[in-house]
Formats: C-alpha cells, structure tokens, sequence
C-alpha cells in the first residue's frame, strides 16, 4: 500500500502562543488578568500534552517488540497495547502519575520530588487553578476590617481557598 503521511502535535505551538501573550502589556487590570488566566491554561495543556507524548512514544515503541513474538502473543499484546494507548489518550491530569508508574515503572511523583520538593506540589496547585477557571468556578474575596487604621484581612472563599493559601505561602 502506498501512502504518505504527516505528524503534527497542535501542543507545540503553545510555547509560541505563551511568548506572545507575555509579551501583551495593557494598563487595563482585567485584561492583564485574562492574559495570565490564559497563560496558565496554556502550561497546563502544555504539560499534559508533553507527558503523554512521552508515555505515547514509549508504548509505540512497544508494538515493535511485539513483531518478533509468536501469532497469539502478537495478538494478546497488541491488545493490550492499544488499550493502554486508548487509556492514556482519554486519561486527565490526576492520572498521570499512575499511567507513568504503569508504563515505567517508576514513581513520578517521587522522581520529582527528588530533584525539586515544590514542583509536584506546584503542578498539582496549576492544575487546581486551571480547572477552576475552566469549570467557571466563582472567585469570591471577603475583606475583614482587623480595627488597625485601615487595615483588614483577606479570606478567599470557595475552590480558590487552598489555591490561594498557596500561592501567599509562596509570595
């Protein structure tokens, strides 16, 4: 059979997408915002699409292994193998570290955190901002007056509560 064909991955565009945006300046406070909102959904869907790149060229690589096997194991492996792919193309970010330790065998977030303490943590706090702008959750600030001129305190209701203890924990 003769044919021609052509890999493209959308994904990679978005570290040109991401160069544009920062470099929008606005004095106007809202779009600023939207910008960075944006840059933050495009990280993430940077990250997810790279690390299932990653695991997706390891299980491809597998189906060439598979050749030299005997007929029934060719067949019982290339089943196998194709739901795996079937499993990570449908799988979301809180999957990734199991799919990883499937295909590696290795734990990602240990593996991270041995070389960078925060970075899990703070790739689970992304991911937690992404979704809750994407899934249109309210963000909700009370400020309480602490009788000190003033002077008040800050609570971030609602799914935003953690996301925002975090980023003040890291300034």
């Amino acid at each position: 059979m003769d044919f021609s064909s052509y890999d493209y991955y959308p994904f990679y565009e978005i570290f040109k997408s991401i160069k544009f945006l920062m470099a929008i300046t606005s004095k106007n406070k809202k779009e600023l915002r939207g910008i960075y909102y944006t840059v933050l959904i495009q990280c993430t869907t940077l990250i997810e699409g790279m690390s299932g790149q990653i695991i997706n060229s390891s299980i491809e690589q597998r189906f060439y292994d598979v050749e030299n096997f005997s007929e029934k194991d060719k067949e019982f492996y290339t089943r196998i193998l194709l739901d795996l792919e079937k499993t990570i193309d449908n799988s979301f970010f809180r999957e990734l570290g199991k799919n990883w330790e499937l295909v590696y065998n290795q734990d990602l977030k240990k593996a991270i955190n041995e070389k960078d303490s925060e970075l899990w943590k703070s790739i689970n706090f992304l991911f937690q901002i992404r979704n809750a702008i994407s899934h249109g959750n309210k963000l909700t600030i009370e400020y309480h007056p602490t009788g000190n001129n003033n002077d008040f305190e800050i609570e971030v209701l609602n799914k935003y509560k953690r996301i925002y203890s975090f980023l003040t924990e890291k300034n």
